[in-house]
């Protein structure tokens, strides 16, 4: 549902909502290996690869809505990053907020100065 949700967002032009990111953090957070099935770097990309062509829209998704953020500044990005990532939906789960903080900042680099 996401992605079409994604396709659909990029093909209108259309704002994207928190909650479009939100669903879009969570199905990253879904997927993410639990540590206990990591040995290697090898092992991680490989329990990935099936969801690279979920992955990619999803990241264009999170950077729409960083380029959507007023005032167009790295201050109002660092704002809107912490609304999200410390919020009570991640904040309390250790594994939730590393991956929605590395998904945002991955897919903000470059923008209004965020640097990843």
């Amino acid at each position: 549902m996401a992605m079409d949700l994604q396709a659909q967002t990029t093909a209108s032009n259309a704002p994207v909502s928190r909650d479009d990111v939100e669903r879009e953090l969570d199905w990253l957070i879904s997927i993410e290996p639990e540590p206990e099935e990591l040995d290697t770097m090898d092992d991680y990309e490989r329990l990935m690869l099936p969801h690279q062509r979920r992955i990619e829209p999803a990241g264009t998704l999170l950077r729409q809505y960083g380029q959507q953020i007023r005032p167009a500044t790295v201050e109002a990005l660092r704002d809107e990053f912490y609304s999200i990532t410390e919020s009570d939906k991640y904040a309390f789960d250790p594994k939730a907020e590393s991956v929605a903080r590395s998904a945002l900042s991955s897919a903000w680099a470059g923008l209004n100065g965020w640097q990843e």
